[in-house]
């Protein structure tokens, strides 16, 4: 039979290889982001690199909840795995969709139906825009696709100076009339 004693350092360091942790402060500025957490019963640890997934980058705020690691065991080398903020994570998914979200509310869902829905307040694009669908603006109400104000436009004549112009010479193309 094997001494108890023995094993308990073993035992300890498997015990001390995950845990909770709350953000205090997160400094951004760096190459891998690193935080000032409180792990276990108030210990202070500054330096902690957050590991974040390759293309995705995100600044918590104090309070946040990460799952950290002591990689090997040891206390010395602690990296956060992962950081969550529950309180704004939003729960109205279905099975199988995802959503990228920030602290503020805005949000971009991947719906189940093959929707891409956003949630913003403005929407800066840098560069072009290329569609090869309609855009329609004001789409809950009574809105109307580009394609249908190039119909009109092609087509509009209107009274001036008393007498009713001719159609457009520059007609508006764009796959439609």
């Amino acid at each position: 039979m094997v001494n108890p004693n023995l094993l308990r350092p073993l035992r300890n360091a498997i015990a001390l290889m995950l845990n909770r942790a709350s953000v205090k402060l997160a400094m951004a500025d760096q190459p891998r982001q690193l935080l000032q957490l409180t792990v276990l019963k108030g210990e202070l640890r500054d330096g902690v690199e957050h590991w974040q997934a390759a293309g995705l980058s995100h600044h918590p705020r104090p309070g946040a909840q990460a799952l950290v690691a002591r990689l090997g065991g040891h206390s010395d080398h602690m990296v956060a795995l992962i950081v969550d903020q529950p309180d704004v994570r939003p729960t109205d998914l279905a099975r199988g969709e995802s959503v990228l979200h920030n602290d503020f509310g805005h949000r971009l869902y991947l719906r189940a139906d093959g929707t891409a829905v956003l949630h913003c307040s403005k929407l800066r694009v840098l560069g072009p825009i290329e569609a090869t669908g309609d855009i329609k603006d004001r789409c809950d109400d009574a809105g109307m696709t580009m394609q249908a104000m190039r119909d009109v436009y092609n087509v509009h004549r209107h009274t001036e100076t008393g007498a009713e112009t001719e159609l457009p010479q520059n007609l508006m193309n764009g796959g439609g009339a």
